[in-house]
């Protein structure tokens, strides 16, 4: 009985019952009726409300747009700017590097700051050779990137080669060649004979075409660098730096065909009425002589590249590497007295970014 009489609620002396929950009835009606206007018009959209969320292409903006009852109203959220993640520069010591090649010139550059890693003697003149052939290479892109038409070999070029002693792809007087076919003798075998038919094919001369190499020099920000001839073949006026020669990789490479053409292993040059197909190779990837298609440089992979070899320059190398985290390496080594020294400093500098 006990539980039972709190659960009840007994009428009041004096009061009626019945008047009472007619009353209290009539009030909750009332206020349901209230409730129910009050949320039609604060908490239900309208026949014609849109809510949307947008996300804007290219941006980190969020939009958000609400329609309600026919007023639009916007809110802009924009997420805090981060910090870009604090540089940590490789664990490598600059002196030993220095000390433990036989190259002259070297410079080391992690290229995803451009920090230099390790040098030496960077900023001295140093002849390029056929490095030299990476900014002829960039003008052709830029002033022809779909590499069309075609140019007949003179045999002023021909001879210039011959008496200069410059690599060659044995292009012969009155040959018709692609301009595509030019572009990779150029970079692979080093062929002198094509650069110098792609600077006459550009600007009607070798001369014409070293004012605009020398341009294009001053553009990248090559200080100590002067261009006289689109080819690398030694000139006392053809002179740049290893910091330089640096400076001019990095710009090459961030133009998408340039890296396809010196990245490439090999490639067939079309027949023509004085010759049959044929297969070139990269020097790169046969810095030992022997073509392997090897790109390892110790845990190092060679991705692109250029050589350079004359009596003056000596043994030269530009090329791009990348690290086992995906961290890509730019290495110039110049002055080397032979080719096995030449391939023995670039893997002992790229070996020491490895540990």
């Amino acid at each position: 009985m006990r539980i039972i009489s709190r659960r009840l609620r007994l009428p009041r002396p004096g009061r009626h019952p019945a008047r009472e929950a007619a009353a209290a009835s009539s009030s909750l009606l009332l206020g349901l009726v209230l409730v129910s206007f009050f949320l039609i018009n604060n908490f239900v959209p309208a026949a014609s409300a849109v809510q949307t969320t947008e996300i804007l292409p290219d941006t980190t903006v969020i939009t958000e747009i609400l329609t309600v009852t026919g007023q639009r109203t916007e809110t802009v959220y924009t997420p805090p700017e981060s910090e870009p993640p604090e540089y940590v520069p490789v664990s490598v010591d600059p002196l030993r590097i220095s000390s433990g090649i036989g190259s002259p010139y070297a410079i080391l550059v992690d290229m995803a700051t451009m920090h230099t890693v390790a040098e030496r003697s960077p900023d001295e003149k140093m002849y390029p050779a056929s490095m030299t052939k990476v900014m002829t290479l960039i003008l052709v892109c830029e002033l022809n990137p779909d590499f069309s038409g075609e140019f007949c070999v003179t045999e002023e070029i021909v001879n210039e080669v011959a008496a200069g002693s410059g690599s060659n792809v044995g292009l012969a007087a009155g040959e018709t060649v692609s301009v595509k076919d030019l572009v990779y003798s150029m970079m692979l075998p080093s062929a002198c004979d094509s650069a110098k038919c792609l600077a006459c094919l550009i600007s009607g001369t070798e001369a014409e075409f070293a004012k605009l190499m020398n341009r294009k020099a001053e553009q990248i920000g090559m200080t100590g660098t002067h261009f006289s001839n689109a080819s690398g073949m030694h000139s006392a006026d053809n002179y740049s730096t290893a910091r330089d020669i640096a400076a001019l990789m990095s710009y090459a490479y961030e133009n998408e065909t340039a890296r396809k053409v010196m990245s490439t292993e090999s490639y067939t040059m079309s027949a023509t009425e004085k010759h049959a197909a044929r297969r070139i190779r990269n020097t790169v990837f046969r810095l030992d002589d022997t073509y392997t298609g090897e790109r390892t440089m110790g845990k190092m992979t060679l991705i692109c590249g250029k050589t350079g070899t004359a009596n003056a320059a000596g043994r030269c190398l530009v090329s791009v590497a990348a690290a086992e985290d995906g961290r890509l390496y730019l290495l110039v080594t110049g002055g080397a007295t032979s080719t096995r020294l030449l391939v023995d400093d670039t893997y002992y500098i790229y070996s020491s970014l490895c540990g």
